[in-house]
């Protein structure tokens, strides 16, 4: 389970994407702590909780989750503080959970576009961290200090070739940010460690993975990392998951 040890920010953090993970399809992906390249700045922008398609390109379900973890209430600055992170990280909606409330005037000028939700820090105690499981990529292999989590999306199916279904689940470190699968068919667990790495399933009867990650080619136009399935045969590679840059 998530460590105890964790500030108690973090596992509110944490909570949240975990809220945000229950009501996803597999459609989505769900992913804590994401960092994209702002549109507008061109600056690294820290995102607690991003939920994105899963394998397209555009933004028009994006949407951002800011978890405000304070003893205050959130204010009117606050909000239009998080209007501009939504312009500059392409968000069409975005979702303010609040520890400790917020003002009347920051949910009227919140309007139609941001929505606010209440979530104490006495909830804590009913979160369930059994969704979450520790890092297999560089925050363990590394040994780092303070090492991420993974919360798994929902899980879907694959047909390749002649096969029958598969079902997996992917998921992305909020550390290291390293893509994880997890194969039901035969229950193996692995992460790719880091961009341009090759790992694969224990039933050599479904597929192999990659990770694909072009960089980025400019600050307007960085090229998102990428989860492949390579298809036995000479299949063309299926893109399975995402992790946008921009």
């Amino acid at each position: 389970m998530v460590a105890r040890s964790d500030p108690q920010w973090r596992l509110y953090e944490r909570f949240v994407a975990s809220l945000m993970s229950e009501k996803a399809s597999d459609e989505i992906t769900v992913i804590p702590n994401a960092h994209l390249v702002g549109a507008l700045s061109g600056a690294d922008r820290q995102v607690d909780v991003l939920i994105d398609a899963r394998l397209e390109e555009n933004t028009s379900r994006r949407v951002i989750v800011d978890a405000k973890f304070r003893q205050r209430k959130v204010h009117v600055k606050d909000v239009e503080a998080f209007e501009g992170l939504m312009e500059d990280c392409r968000a069409h909606r975005g979702i303010l959970v609040c520890a400790n409330g917020y003002t009347g005037a920051a949910q009227r000028r919140a309007q139609d576009t941001i929505a606010m939700r209440l979530l104490s820090p006495q909830e804590l105690k009913s979160f369930d961290p059994t969704g979450w499981e520790p890092c297999l990529g560089r925050c363990a292999h590394e040994r780092r200090t303070t090492s991420g989590w993974v919360l798994y999306d929902q899980p879907f199916g694959l047909a390749v070739g002649d096969s029958p279904l598969s079902i997996m689940v992917t998921g992305k470190c909020d550390g290291c940010h390293d893509f994880h699968v997890w194969c039901w068919e035969c229950g193996y667990r692995f992460a790719l460690l880091g961009d341009e790495a090759e790992n694969k399933c224990t039933c050599d009867r479904l597929w192999y993975t990659a990770v694909e990650n072009e960089g980025t080619d400019s600050l307007e136009n960085p090229v998102p990392a990428v989860l492949l399935l390579l298809v036995p045969q000479g299949g063309l590679p299926l893109v399975v998951d995402r992790r946008p840059l921009r």
